[in-house]
């Protein structure tokens, strides 16, 4: 019953927290990564992102409900030179950091730690990654529901700790749904007229 009533709670307070000029949030789509490990090529998903940020301090945090990321291997027998293998998928997935840019609606700098945690996987450890990154937004964001902020790019640089062992890790990514919203609301305004 607490349980209940905690989460209606919350459920109540998070919209009033989000009107509030203190608090802004946003979601974005489906971040696709490919990052250099420690000479190891690693590709993940995220998908979606949902993100509450304090404007005055710049401190955010961010959730996603789904991770994927498969990590490289060398693979000097085969023809293919790479394969991939130990696939790792987390279904709890956190990132807190601050935006040192925290004025500017098209570019963040964010120190940050992340961790992705699978509940159902108890004999693996639990990654987590501490880094900077720099990302490229859209000038405009969709307000007409919970605000979408469509991302362009995302260069960052860090260190990731997994199965214990830390690598070094730099990488890029999109988002491919803000992609996919870009070029749907350019085909809109070019049909519409506006």
């Amino acid at each position: 019953m607490i349980k209940k009533n905690v989460l209606f709670a919350l459920v109540l307070l998070i919209p009033s927290l989000l009107s509030a000029q203190a608090l802004s949030g946003w979601w974005t789509g489906c971040n696709i990564e490919a990052s250099v490990c420690n000479y190891k090529t690693v590709l993940s998903l995220d998908l979606p992102s949902v993100t509450l940020k304090h404007n005055e301090t710049g401190l955010f945090l961010s959730f996603s409900p789904y991770h994927l990321d498969t990590f490289g291997a060398d693979d000097s027998e085969t023809e293919t030179g790479v394969h991939f293998e130990d696939c790792y998928q987390s279904f709890v997935n956190a990132k807190f950091g601050i935006d040192l840019l925290k004025n500017n609606s098209q570019l963040d700098l964010n120190p940050y730690v992340a961790c992705n945690w699978n509940p159902f996987d108890w004999k693996t450890t639990l990654p987590f990654e501490a880094g900077c990154d720099l990302t490229l937004f859209m000038s405009e964001k969709d307000e007409s529901a919970f605000p979408f902020r469509c991302k362009v790019a995302t260069l960052n640089a860090g260190c990731r700790f997994r199965d214990g062992k830390p690598y070094f890790t730099t990488g890029i990514s999109i988002d491919l749904a803000g992609f996919l919203y870009t070029c749907l609301m350019s085909e809109y305004y070019e049909v519409s007229g506006e």
